[in-house]
């Protein structure tokens, strides 16, 4: 039977659903909450509003009407079976995804991919990124979740994730660090204190130039507000640019998380990691 799984009010009042990543996790909760059933997902970010990386230019140019589906193809139709995301994740509660390789996060991932296809020009785009930066490399990803997350709930600052890395790097043998991360300002530091190791990152995309910063995802991810979205298609690339953060993670070899979806659903979609680190 399939469902089609549509996207409400979740974090913010702005957009429907949660930040990008977020939205992932929750079709992983959906997945994850029908362990003991036959059914199949669609998935639906528009029915109920904009999903935070819906794009009206994009929309137009490509006619690609829910978001979801810039960046997935999606291997079932929609039904007329419809059930809300659920708001209760107790199998995977957020930021605490942290069982590597588990029976569980195994079975999301293959349902996931069961149900939906990454498109072949983001995927052609990790490939590249990853033949150039990881292959036959030791590489160690870190996820750096800043600005607005320090400014608002008191997570760790750029320090924790520098001892963190040096710890690591002490123990093992790393050529090449991966930074995913929301601030300029953790690129500039690491490359300043780890200058004699490769440090690779997505270039020419969209970060704060804060560590701290009051301005949360839902304000900088916004097509209206020409202070900030100054690229065309800003928020189909704001979803592109995480979900590729996301499934480069997945292939480092070592992950040092961040209190952040991106790093959950990083390590329940992974391909390479070998040990995780908190």
């Amino acid at each position: 039977m399939i469902i089609t799984y549509i996207l409400e009010k979740y974090g913010t009042e702005k957009v429907i659903g949660l930040g990008y990543a977020g939205n992932l996790l929750l079709i992983c909760q959906a997945i994850c909450n029908n362990l003991n059933s036959n059914e199949k997902l669609h998935i639906d970010w528009f029915s109920k509003g904009n999903s935070i990386v819906y794009d009206k230019l994009y929309s137009n140019d490509t006619q690609i009407i829910n978001s979801f589906e810039y960046y997935f193809h999606q291997n079932l139709n929609k039904s007329t079976i419809t059930r809300s995301f659920y708001k209760k994740c107790e199998k995977l509660p957020y930021s605490k995804c942290n069982s590597l390789n588990s029976n569980l996060y195994i079975f999301i991932k293959k349902e996931f991919y069961k149900n939906f296809t990454l498109k072949k020009n983001i995927q052609d785009e990790i490939d590249v990124f990853y033949n150039i930066n990881f292959n036959k490399k030791n590489v160690l990803g870190i996820q750096i979740r800043l600005t607005d997350m320090v400014h608002y709930h008191n997570v760790p600052g750029i320090e924790y994730y520098i001892k963190k890395a040096v710890t690591i790097i002490n123990s093992k043998k790393i050529e090449t660090i991966f930074i995913a991360t929301d601030s300029e300002v953790a690129i500039d530091k690491f490359k300043e204190t780890f200058s004699n190791i490769n440090i690779c990152y997505q270039k020419n995309i969209m970060r704060s130039k804060k560590e701290k910063d009051s301005i949360q995802p839902q304000d900088r991810i916004n097509y209206e507000n020409n202070m900030v979205n100054n690229r065309k298609y800003h928020n189909y690339l704001n979803g592109k640019e995480v979900l590729m953060d996301i499934l480069l993670l997945s292939k480092c070899d070592y992950f040092l998380r961040s209190h952040s979806s991106v790093s959950d659903t990083a390590i329940i979609l992974n391909e390479n990691i070998k040990e995780l680190f908190i």
